[in-house]
């Protein structure tokens, strides 16, 4: 049997924070998601969303 990959643990609907982020997601379709409106309803500061937002464009 092959070991899941950590996101595959999460279950649907479940909350993540990436430790190295400090981004929250969630997962939906075996797949993790995120947005603004997601990360600061977790609890996320938006300064924080807003600056790893660029890093990844």
């Amino acid at each position: 049997m092959e070991d899941k990959k950590w996101w595959e643990k999460i279950p649907d609907g479940g909350i993540y924070e990436d430790a190295g982020t400090g981004i929250y997601f969630y997962k939906e379709n075996d797949k993790l998601k995120t947005s603004l409106e997601f990360h600061i309803g977790a609890g996320g500061d938006p300064d924080v969303f807003e600056a790893w937002t660029k890093t990844k464009s």
